[in-house]
């Protein structure tokens, strides 16, 4: 009889819970037209692919720096800068991982081009909007070491590539 009971009482209380009140936004009082917004939002969105390690051969090096499957707003920009770990001086450091004294400086420059790009803590690499020709979406950097005669030893920087949305 006591099971009866508390089966009854459970089926009420469910009952009374699925009542559940709707509300909406606009009613018709009278005949007529209504209309709604549709809306639907697309946030920017690219795709910018760099290679994860480099390596020096003969003290140059090369890296590409690609952006595709880019989507940007009409008047916006895409920036990429770079900056790197061991700046000092107006020169970029290659830093021995055996001792911190050890430091090879090292150029980088736009495949081609002569002018350095990296006489301060940080440069622009790409700057990229819809009126950007493909071939700015693709750019080879390369690294030159420039100190004299290192001595034996890993050396190690850390770039860090900054993408920047623009208005």
């Amino acid at each position: 009889m006591m099971k009866k009971l508390i089966s009854v009482l459970c089926a009420m209380v469910l009952s009374v819970l699925l009542c559940i009140p709707v509300f909406a936004d606009q009613t018709f009082t009278t005949t007529g037209n209504k209309s709604i917004t549709l809306e639907y939002t697309v946030s920017p969105s690219y795709v910018v692919t760099i290679p994860s390690t480099v390596s020096f051969s003969d003290g140059i090096a090369s890296i590409n720096i690609a952006v595709s499957s880019l989507n940007i707003g009409e008047g916006q920009t895409l920036r990429v800068a770079v900056s790197n770990e061991h700046y000092s001086n107006n020169m970029w450091y290659l830093q021995d991982t055996a001792s911190a004294t050890n430091l090879l400086s090292y150029t980088v420059k736009l495949h081609g081009q002569e002018s350095v790009l990296n006489s301060g803590p940080s440069f622009q690499a790409l700057n990229i909007n819809l009126e950007s020709e493909s071939s700015d979406m693709n750019k080879t950097f390369d690294f030159e070491i420039t100190s004299d005669t290192p001595r034996p030893g890993t050396y190690q920087d850390v770039l860090t590539f900054s993408c920047t949305l623009t208005p």
